[in-house]
């Protein structure tokens, strides 16, 4: 098992994407699909020119996702085999684009390890941003387990005006968010509302550094959109919902072996 130290560096690297990669995507992954991705995009450095092609250790990433790694190795070769089945959307204003998220994959027989390679047609989104984009530290999605519980917090955090903010609002059309999220079988408000919005925002709320509550606007008796009032967390809430993430993926109710005490951590120490 890697140290304490080294899994928190990890958990603490930061996921740094486009807006419009956020916003205008379309696509239907599976949790750990969604994990593995902006893992690997967590690893490209502020400094990088260039996509690179990155090796992965399928233990780590059990461990720092909290799966039991005693079945996943072949597991993780199908995952991957059915993600690079899965294309995605991007759309602009006058396009719509047809991605894969990989151009390269490659398991090191014996070794537990593979090798990745983001399609080049990302580069645009993911290096060398200066403006309209979003960043987060990998942790916040670790301990989540719904599918749209990871596509709402990224879209949430999109909405920051920038990563100063505290607070913001936004409207969103609701047969938008539902194409945004691949969940256009929702036909009425109260399922969506019931099985997609209330479940990943009651994750999110618990396990991330946001905090969110939702309003629905009618026009008439019709949910015509969503009004989101989000505010990221400070200490010692945000510590709180890192104490629990650590504490979910690794199963336990009580204080994780290596973490400080909540009481013991003041806020001058602790910085996400």
């Amino acid at each position: 098992m890697q140290s304490v130290s080294k899994l928190d560096e990890k958990r603490d690297y930061r996921v740094v994407k486009a807006n419009d990669l956020i916003q205008r995507a379309r696509y239907n992954l599976t949790v750990n699909q969604q994990k593995l991705i902006a893992y690997v995009i967590s690893l490209i450095k502020p400094t990088d020119k260039e996509l690179m092609m990155y090796e992965i250790s399928v233990a780590d990433f059990c461990e720092l996702c909290g799966i039991d790694k005693t079945y996943f190795y072949t597991e993780f070769i199908e995952m991957m085999q059915e993600l690079d089945k899965k294309s995605f959307l991007v759309e602009t204003d006058d396009k719509i684009f047809n991605f894969r998220w990989f151009s390269e994959f490659e398991y090191l027989k014996g070794q537990g390890k593979v090798r990745v390679l983001l399609n080049s047609n990302l580069k645009k989104y993911l290096i060398d941003l200066h403006e309209h984009y979003t960043q987060y530290e990998l942790w916040n999605l670790l301990a989540l387990k719904g599918k749209y519980s990871l596509r709402f917090y990224e879209l949430f955090q999109s909405y920051f005006v920038s990563k100063l903010s505290k607070h913001t609002e936004k409207e969103v059309d609701i047969n938008e968010l539902k194409k945004v999220l691949m969940a256009e079988n929702y036909k009425t408000f109260e399922p969506f509302r019931r099985r997609v919005l209330e479940p990943a925002i009651k994750e999110i709320n618990e396990y991330t550094d946001l905090n969110v509550i939702f309003n629905a606007i009618k026009s008439g008796k019709t949910v015509v959109a969503i009004k989101f009032n989000i505010n990221r967390k400070t200490y010692p809430s945000n510590y709180v919902s890192y104490q629990k993430t650590i504490d979910r993926i690794n199963k336990k109710n009580k204080q994780t072996q290596g973490q400080l005490s909540l009481f013991d951590l003041d806020e001058k120490n602790f910085h996400r």
